[in-house]
C-alpha cells in the first residue's frame, strides 16, 4: 500500500507510526490556538515535526505544518523587536513551504502561508509594502486557481489589501469585500482531509475589527473584536492589543 502525499499512516500501523500521527494531530491542533504556547513548546513542537522528516519528508502537508509553526514563532519574535528570531523563523518557513510545494505545486494552503508570511514582513516594516505588493498578489492568483472557496484565500487577501494602498491595489473597500468573503467561506468550507489546516476564523473578525476601527465606527469594531475573542478567548493581539486601542478611543 502507497502512502498517501498527504498522509502519515502506514499499511503496518506500527505502535510509533500511530504515535507519531497522535503527535501530529496534537501539533496540529495546538498551531491553530498557538497564544496558550509558551515558547518553548512552540518550538519543541517545530524539533518534534523536523524529527518526523526521517520517515515522512514526502508529506507536503507535514512541510506546511513546520512553516506555519516557525510563522507562529515569527510574530512572536516581530511582537518583541527581535529581528534576528523573526528573520531566522520566517527563513525556516519559506524554505519548508518551497519543498512542499516541489512536491505539490498546487497545495493552495501552501500558497496562501506564504502570502501570509509577506504580510507578517509588511507588518513588522511598513516601508516594505511595495517589496511584497506584486508579489502577494502573484501568489495568492496561484492559490485561487487551484482553491478558490478557501476561507483562508480571502482572509490574507483581506489582510493584504488592508495593508497596501488603494493606489497600489489595497484599501479598505476591497479589504472588507474579501474579510467579508472569507467569513462567508468559513461557514461552508469542507477540509480536503483531516491533517489540512482549519485556522484563521477568529482573525477574520480582527481584522473586520480593525477596518471599523479605521473608519472610527468604534461600536462595530468592539463587536467584531468580541466576536473574535468568543471563538479564541486566547486570542492575545485581540485583548491585548486592539481592545486596548479601542478603549482609548471610547
Amino acid at each position: 500500500m502507497t502512502m498517501q502525499p498527504n498522509s502519515l499512516s502506514t499499511a503496518s500501523a506500527k505502535p510509533d507510526a500511530r504515535k507519531r500521527e497522535m503527535l501530529f494531530h496534537e501539533i496540529r491542533a495546538a498551531l491553530h490556538n498557538p497564544d496558550v504556547l509558551e515558547d518553548n513548546i512552540l518550538l519543541n513542537y517545530v524539533a518534534a515535526l523536523e524529527k518526523m522528516l526521517a520517515a515522512y519528508d514526502h508529506v507536503p502537508i507535514l512541510h506546511y505544518y513546520i512553516a506555519l509553526a516557525s510563522v507562529r514563532y515569527a510574530i512572536r519574535c516581530i511582537n518583541r523587536d527581535d529581528e534576528v528570531g523573526t528573520e531566522r523563523s520566517f527563513e525556516t518557513a519559506m524554505s519548508h513551504l518551497e519543498k512542499a510545494l516541489t512536491m505539490k505545486s498546487d497545495l493552495a494552503e501552501a500558497h496562501i502561508l506564504e502570502a501570509y508570511i509577506y504580510a507578517q514582513r509588511i507588518i513588522a516594516n511598513p516601508a516594505e509594502v511595495m517589496k511584497y505588493a506584486l508579489r502577494i498578489a502573484e501568489i495568492l492568483g496561484k492559490a485561487k486557481i487551484t482553491d478558490p472557496n478557501n476561507p483562508r484565500l480571502h482572509l490574507v487577501e483581506g489582510i493584504t489589501s488592508f495593508l497596501i494602498p488603494e493606489s497600489f491595489g489595497g484599501g479598505l473597500k476591497k479589504a472588507l469585500e474579501a474579510l467579508n468573503r472569507a467569513e462567508q467561506s468559513f461557514k461552508t468550507y469542507q477540509l480536503e482531509s483531516p491533517m489540512f489546516p482549519d485556522w484563521g476564523k477568529e482573525e477574520v473578525y480582527a481584522w473586520l475589527g480593525k477596518i471599523a476601527f479605521e473608519e472610527e465606527n468604534y461600536g462595530l469594531a468592539k463587536q467584531y473584536y468580541q466576536h473574535a475573542l468568543s471563538i479564541k478567548p486566547d486570542y492575545d493581539w485581540v485583548k491585548n492589543t486592539l481592545m486596548v486601542e479601542l478603549n482609548q478611543k471610547r
